[in-house]
């Protein structure tokens, strides 16, 4: 099977503190036989009690908005981050490497939206609600 490599830019926060803002590059594979898109990009958790109840929620209600597989793997352990189940089985510490990956029609803006929750600390933005 042919596989094209394309780059899209994602605007994620600066793992080192240098800059508020940085464009990173995020990998676009595109099987050639059947045009799925897989994008994936590696965050770090920054939470001091790790990926807990909260934001394990939030990773799942955000994943369960895009029509695309949306998976979390640490060390060896790859679960479906649309599955509450699997992601209480992640035991993913504070530090820990996360690599989310996705692939679908909507690959890139999951991948995204999942990055922009990690890097706000899964706090929610309530300033447009009234």
């Amino acid at each position: 099977m042919r596989v094209a490599v394309l780059q899209c830019i994602v605007c994620v926060h600066c793992f080192f503190g240098m800059k508020p803002l940085v464009l990173a590059y995020v990998n676009v594979v595109m099987h050639v036989v059947s045009k799925t898109p897989v994008c994936q990009q590696t965050v770090t958790v920054k939470l001091e009690n790790g990926l807990h109840l909260r934001p394990q929620s939030q990773i799942a209600q955000l994943a369960q908005q895009f029509d695309c597989d949306v998976n979390i793997r640490v060390d060896d352990r790859t679960v479906n981050a649309k599955s509450m189940f699997d992601l209480m089985t992640l035991k993913a510490a504070h530090g820990a490497k996360l690599c989310l990956k996705a692939n679908g029609a909507n690959a890139a803006e999951a991948i995204r939206q999942l990055v922009e929750l990690f890097e706000s600390d899964f706090e929610i933005d309530d300033s447009s609600s009234p």
